[in-house]
């Protein structure tokens, strides 16, 4: 490592030495070499290498954009390109994308802003885009947090920024987008650590609100499945956030549990604001998978004493739903195995809760039916 840098520190020392003229020189000779560094080069001269007061006070230097994004676009596929394949090339990519990542960090440094944020929105469209081309074990998506770390400082500055250095409608709309396409690449492969919804409930205008809300909305999956609702819990998750500055109630959250058939976070909900009785309801009238329905009524156990028959006799219920569909078809595993789940959670609560009889019974049957 010294001797790598001793040896750059004597090639800067020789170059310092050089004229303008000969460093020109010197540049073309490069590119003609290796023509492939030409955009890296193009990117390179923007950077504000030395940021004078004259430049700091220079008006709109905040909204100015000097690069195009199509420079930005170009190192992000030099970057999978150059890769190759194999378990080391995640490791790769994501060092030459930290390094795309660093320029526009010394643009968002020197107040730049317009010109950080083509940075970091490009690097993560692009990269998004190529992401499933490499076994990423966590270093690209890294990358990618830092991008959004990136916007979410931009975005921010504007409020203390005079009106001339702010960023206008057409360029926050691009900005809330990339974080928007960046929030909904946390959720399906993790990696993004800032709270993309909660820096865009406390800096979005309402109008940025409302169509961040529309957004959301136009990414509701339909069907109960377990993907479907995982999806969707995540989206009214974000709605919550994106709205408590417009006094968004309990009630309004409940509305957007039923509108999409959330109806165990439904339920949930109604636990935690005190009203079982509708929670109750909303899980006799709509939850039937096992776990969800042992779940449901532990957590009513937990409401006091005065639910506990309730709890049980809601376990019950399901569990006489499905014992008709055992009979006479000995080879239906699913039927069989959720009857012993709720036999077995029975069980343990018929003992906790002193009823020996039911709990002995219910043992029996397991027994029974696994000796058949």
């Amino acid at each position: 490592m010294a001797k790598a840098q001793s040896s750059r520190s004597g090639l800067m020392g020789r170059l310092s030495e050089k004229s303008h003229e000969e460093l020109l020189v010197l540049l073309e000779q490069l590119v003609q070499r290796q023509p492939d560094i030409e955009p890296l080069i193009e990117l390179l001269i923007e950077l504000p290498l030395v940021t004078t007061t004259q430049q700091k006070s220079r008006p709109g230097r905040g909204r100015e954009r000097t690069l195009d994004p199509a420079t930005i676009r170009s190192q992000v596929a030099s970057a999978f390109y150059n890769a190759g394949e194999g378990w080391g090339a995640a490791s790769r990519v994501a060092a030459d994308l930290e390094q795309l990542y660093d320029i526009g960090k010394n643009f968002a440094e020197a107040g730049e802003w317009a010109n950080a944020q083509v940075v970091y929105a490009t690097v993560a469209e692009e990269t998004i885009m190529q992401y499933e081309e490499v076994h990423d074990e966590g270093q690209i998506s890294w990358v990618l947090g830092k991008c959004a770390a990136g916007l979410v400082a931009c975005l921010e500055a504007q409020s203390a920024l005079p009106p001339s250095e702010r960023l206008d409608a057409a360029e926050r709309e691009a900005l809330l987008t990339s974080l928007f396409d960046l929030w909904k690449f946390g959720y399906n492969y993790g990696g993004i650590e800032v709270h993309i919804p909660a820096a865009i409930a406390d800096t979005a205008t309402a109008q940025e609100r409302k169509r961040v809300e529309a957004w959301l909305r136009q990414e509701m999956m339909p069907g109960q499945d377990s993907s479907s609702k995982w999806h969707n819990r995540s989206i009214i998750d974000f709605l919550a956030t994106l709205k408590q500055a417009d006094h968004f109630s309990d009630e309004d959250v409940l509305e957007e549990y039923r509108k999409v058939g959330l109806y165990k976070e439904l339920a949930e909900k109604l636990l935690q604001l005190g009203r079982e009785n509708e929670a109750l309801g909303v899980a006799q009238a709509n939850l039937t998978e096992p776990m969800d329905v042992t779940w449901f009524a532990e957590q009513l156990l937990k409401s006091g004493e005065a639910w506990r028959e309730q709890a049980l006799a809601f376990v019950e219920m399901r569990l006489n739903e499905v014992k008709p569909a055992l009979q006479g078809k000995s080879q239906d595993f699913t039927s069989a195995h959720t009857v012993d789940t709720y036999r077995r959670w029975l069980g343990e609560k018929y003992s906790t809760y002193g009823k020996p009889q039911q709990a002995l019974n219910i043992e029996f049957a397991r027994f029974q039916a696994n000796v058949v």
